[in-house]
């Protein structure tokens, strides 16, 4: 007999990340859009005063610090709330593409993380899905998988655009080099509101529907300690999540 683990936690702390590099996405933009009149001013003009040039660079470089940050710590933890959702996903009596470990690994092998990461998610849903279906659960979400071929075309298109930004900017040196990186990055930012809406989307999906299968699972006799496991899960308390 097995134990699902809690993960609600997990999934409101991956959103709550996913809402505050959005809304650094936004100001990003906004910076990206400062700088891009400054240039255009510098290339009719000449060229700007230092003060002016300084005072963007400032801004733009705490900006993005700070993005940075927040974007690394929203992939950590999106990345723990994805690796418990498949772990548990694999203690049910499903049909799963990949061992569990590839929940977090396929984020970092190179040309398999184009595909891989998006058949995982894939994989939970319809899984999960028929899981539910096969024990007459009624349940609203996980209803289809368009919103995860969004939120994946989504995040190649964005981080193509980003390895485009990065290495057309560490290059950039005339006024009209810096315009077209300046451009490329603010659109890139703009993108991550529509990305991380589509994330924000599919996390809450299937977090509605995990305690679902905990429900369907105790039913019949499959988890463990079933009642602690959805006390747990119910209280939404970080202290009673197990650890990995």
């Amino acid at each position: 007999m097995i134990s699902l683990r809690p993960n609600d936690q997990r999934a409101k702390a991956a959103i709550i990340l996913i809402y505050i590099v959005m809304a650094i996405d936004v100001l990003s933009a906004v910076s990206g859009f400062m700088q891009y009149q400054l240039l255009e001013r510098a290339n009719e003009l000449g060229g700007v005063s230092t003060e002016e040039a300084y005072a963007n660079d400032l801004r733009e470089q705490i900006i993005s610090y700070v993005f940075l940050v927040a974007y690394i710590v929203s992939i950590v933890l999106f990345i723990r709330w994805f690796r418990r959702a498949y772990y548990n996903l694999h203690q049910l009596p499903v049909s799963v593409l990949f061992t569990e470990g590839w929940a977090a690994g396929a984020w970092f092998v190179p040309f398999v993380n184009l595909g891989r990461p998006y058949k995982i998610m894939k994989d939970l849903y319809t899984e999960s899905r028929s899981y539910l279906q096969r024990k007459e659960v009624s349940f609203t979400h996980l209803s289809s998988t368009t919103m995860i071929g969004i939120w994946w075309t989504l995040w190649l298109v964005s981080g193509f655009l980003g390895q485009f930004v990065l290495r057309y900017g560490m290059k950039a040196e005339t006024i009209d080099e810096l315009i077209v990186a300046t451009v490329a990055e603010t659109a890139d930012h703009l993108l991550g509101i529509p990305l991380g809406l589509a994330a924000i989307k599919v996390i809450k999906d299937y977090a509605a529907a995990e305690p679902l299968l905990a429900i369907a699972a105790a039913q019949s006799a499959e988890v463990s300690d079933s009642g602690d496991y959805l006390n747990a899960w119910s209280a939404g308390s970080a202290a009673a999540e197990p650890a990995e």
